[in-house]
């Protein structure tokens, strides 16, 4: 459901509870549009039921497909240099469903994959209202963590922030930058800021398929990211694949190499949701 389409739907609910009252309250029949309104209601609800159905349809049959995917042997690491990594997404994006993150040497070094809080969160995201996906990434060699949990709207409802965990520690904080000169530039910016006290700040500009991950106030660039358009490409007889993901972690010794995928995936969650 686009926000458009939501907002129509959360007035029109509001209308059809509102106008009873108000005719009861000044002894007047209903609006002549009350019964419209009603039947507008029902044909997005209609809408909204078919078009879960076959996204939840699609999730399902492409998570069947997943299981069976040697994705080692599918993604095409050839032109990759020492510290540079790649992935490519499903074509649905699905939660508890880990997407393999690789070296040149075709090494599956770590993994994310989307989580929930709740059912809620999760029914919510899957119909399409709002997105709750939060990013959980795995380091496949150490085997640490770190998880961006989204902060409840209301208490971050200006701006998106999260709780950065690592192995089940709070390890620091993730949002939307406040608003400033660059936002207005046609850039989604983000700032993090780990416990060290070091801030960081990703700058994703809403045209580009590009995303930098660099310190405040003019520091380096420590993780370059870009990604293809969605580009479907075939699996033999089965399913399809999303856009590719190329990172080049430019300054290791800045933030573990989990931390800057978390950055950068959690990010690419929230450009994508402003379009």
């Amino acid at each position: 459901m686009s926000p458009r389409m939501l907002a129509i739907f959360i007035a029109a609910i509001l209308f059809i509870v509102a106008e009873p009252i108000r005719s009861f309250i000044q002894n007047e029949p209903l609006s002549d549009i009350y019964l419209t309104v009603i039947s507008l209601l029902g044909v997005i609800i209609v809408i909204t039921a078919i078009s879960f159905y076959f996204r939840s349809r699609s999730r399902k049959q492409a998570l069947e497909r997943a299981h069976k995917e040697d994705q080692l042997e599918q993604l095409t690491t050839e032109t990759l240099n020492q510290g540079e990594y790649a992935y490519q997404e499903p074509y649905w994006m699905m939660h508890n469903h880990p997407v393999q993150i690789y070296n040149g040497s075709k090494q599956a070094i770590a993994s994310f994959q989307f989580r929930f809080r709740n059912r809620y969160e999760k029914w919510v995201s899957l119909l399409g209202f709002i997105d709750y996906r939060n990013v959980e990434v795995k380091d496949h060699v150490s085997g640490d963590i770190v998880y961006f949990e989204h902060i409840p709207m209301r208490k971050s409802l200006w701006r998106d922030k999260w709780i950065v965990y690592k192995n089940n520690n709070k390890h620091g904080s993730f949002e939307v930058a406040k608003l400033s000169r660059k936002q207005l530039e046609n850039q989604l910016l983000f700032s993090y800021k780990p416990e060290d006290g070091t801030q960081y700040e990703v700058i994703s500009p809403r045209l580009s398929r590009e995303t930098k991950v660099k310190e405040i106030n003019d520091g380096p660039v420590i993780l370059m990211a870009n990604r293809t358009l969605l580009e479907i490409k075939g699996k033999g007889r089965e399913g399809n694949r999303g856009r590719k993901h190329e990172l080049d972690d430019q300054l290791p010794e800045r933030l573990s190499f989990i931390e800057k995928v978390g950055i950068y995936q959690q990010a690419i969650v929230k450009v994508e949701n402003s379009r």
